[in-house]
């Protein structure tokens, strides 16, 4: 039986609150993108095949482990909660960007950044039956591969924007999360193979960083706000 427990970076993600639930855990800037945003993503959700949206919750709704990927299919939450990172990117207006989405999973993210022009590409393991239907319905186009520790990433060209969000690379069945000699190598990695001159990554985590990990982060020029890590594309300086 498919597991939704270690492909994509949306894998993780708790099962879809409540619309109360959601409002609650908003701050005043984050409520204003909410609402602001309601009536777009619903016009935009209204636009993906119902029929084939029911067709793959027949097929893969209750995938093991519990709650398998249904919750992936509430289409008008993924749209909103995906829509607002586009929006709170500056994704939704000129000048267009090239756009990279590490774990990229069901492809929500990468479907509404070309969906407002930009070029958006996706990264994910291959083999998952279900992201490859919900990648093929939106149109989004992912490269195979899988992120794991001291490897370098695909040569894909440049980015103005390297994304990850509701990062699940990072945890290592034995060995725990990554610490810091992990990040340097991707941080690395990312900025002298995949970043365009003034590009940014933005990462999300499932956890929050450990403390030297944060530290190593924001010695390194990134900001790092609770669960999200943001840098630009500048050389990293040697780590010691």
């Amino acid at each position: 039986m498919l597991s939704s427990a270690s492909h994509g970076s949306d894998s993780r993600a708790n099962a879809v609150p409540s619309p109360l639930q959601r409002l609650r855990r908003l701050s005043p800037r984050d409520l204003f993108l909410y609402l602001s945003t309601y009536g777009e993503a619903r016009r935009i959700a209204g636009r993906i095949d119902p029929a084939a949206i029911a067709e793959l919750d027949r097929r893969f709704g209750k995938a093991d482990p519990a709650p398998g990927y249904s919750k992936y299919l509430d289409v008008p939450y993924w749209i909103h909660a995906k829509l607002r990172r586009v929006h709170a990117l500056g994704l939704n207006g000129p000048p267009r960007r090239r756009i990279l989405d590490l774990g990229t999973g069901t492809g929500y993210f990468p479907y509404l950044a070309k969906l407002y022009g930009n070029d958006a590409v996706g990264l994910d393991m291959a083999g998952n039956d279900f992201y490859d239907a919900m990648l093929a319905l939106l149109g989004v186009e992912r490269h195979a591969w899988t992120i794991t520790p001291y490897t370098k990433l695909p040569e894909l060209g440049r980015f103005d924007l390297v994304t990850a969000f509701q990062i699940c690379f990072d945890q290592m069945q034995d060995a725990g999360a990554w610490g810091v000699p992990e990040w340097d190598f991707f941080r690395r990695d990312v900025a002298d193979h995949l970043l365009a001159p003034g590009g940014r990554m933005v990462l999300e985590l499932n956890v929050p960083p450990s403390p030297a990990v944060a530290r190593y982060f924001a010695e390194s020029g990134a900001t790092v706000r609770g669960l999200v890590i943001s840098s630009t594309g500048s050389r990293p300086e040697p780590h010691r």
